[in-house]
């Protein structure tokens, strides 16, 4: 996580930077949070895994918010830092728990691995 960019809802970037570090950076402007997993996949380089399989370093990708009261309207990506069992520890601008039932993304959540 940049301190610089803690808080500021710019999940996608905080992502797209983190990926950038690691060497992959023609990700850098590649979408909102929950449109990400198309040019990840798209590349070749990801793949999706189950939740279940999910693990510190893959990357959950949630469309918009399902909840009409929800203004939420970009989706979320982050990834994931850390796990025990169904605790998910997720980071972008921000660090929180991933909770996989949370009514805002309507248990749509998708999970992927970089595989080269």
């Amino acid at each position: 996580q940049d301190a610089n960019m803690a808080g500021t809802g710019y999940c996608a970037t905080a992502v797209q930077r983190a990926l950038k570090e690691c060497g992959l950076p023609e990700f850098m402007g590649s979408g909102n949070g929950g449109e990400m997993d198309k040019p990840l996949l798209a590349s070749g380089k990801f793949a999706e895994v189950s939740y279940a399989d999910a693990k510190p370093g893959d990357i959950i990708v949630r469309p918009p918010s399902a909840n009409p009261n929800d203004s939420s309207v970009y989706g979320d990506i982050s990834v994931i830092t850390a796990r025990n069992g169904e605790n998910i520890t997720q980071t972008n601008d921000a660090t929180y728990q991933f909770h996989k039932d949370n009514d805002r993304y309507d248990s749509k959540a998708t999970f992927l691995r970089y595989t080269g």
